[in-house]
C-alpha cells in the first residue's frame, strides 16, 4: 500500500511535466508565428511604403494646384507650375515603382495563401 505522500506527489509531478511540455510547445509555436509574420511583412512593406508615398504626392499636387489657382502674378504661377511638373514627375516614378512591385499579383496571392496557411497552422499547434 502506498503512502498518502506518494499518491499526491506523483499526480502533481505529472501535471508539472505536462505544463512544462505545453510551455515549450507554446514557445516553439510563438517562434514560428513570429517568423511567418516577419516574412509576410518583408514582402508587403515595400508596397505599403510606395502607396503612402503616392498618397502624399497626390496631396502635395492638390495643394500646388490650389495655390496655382489663387496666384495673381504670372511669375508666381510659373514658379508653382515648375513645382507641379517636378511633383508630377515624382508621382510618375512612384507609380512605376508601384507597378513593378504589384505587377506579379498571382505570385502575391499564392504567397499570401501559403503564409496564411502557415500562420493558421502555427496558431493551431
Amino acid at each position: 500500500m502506498r503512502s498518502l505522500k506518494t499518491k499526491v506527489i506523483i499526480p502533481l509531478l505529472l501535471v508539472a511535466l505536462v505544463g512544462i511540455a505545453s510551455s515549450f510547445m507554446g514557445l516553439i509555436s510563438l517562434k514560428q508565428l513570429g517568423t511567418a509574420g516577419n516574412e509576410i511583412a518583408a514582402q508587403r512593406v515595400p508596397l505599403i511604403i510606395t502607396l503612402d508615398a503616392i498618397s502624399s504626392n497626390v496631396q502635395q499636387m492638390q495643394q500646388l494646384l490650389l495655390t496655382h489657382s489663387v496666384m495673381d502674378t504670372k511669375e508666381d504661377k510659373q514658379r508653382v507650375e515648375e513645382q507641379i511638373s517636378v511633383s508630377a514627375a515624382t508621382l510618375r516614378a512612384y507609380l512605376e515603382a508601384f507597378k513593378e512591385i504589384a505587377d506579379d499579383e498571382n505570385t502575391y496571392q499564392e504567397l499570401a495563401f501559403r503564409n496564411k496557411r502557415r500562420l493558421y497552422t502555427c496558431v493551431c499547434l
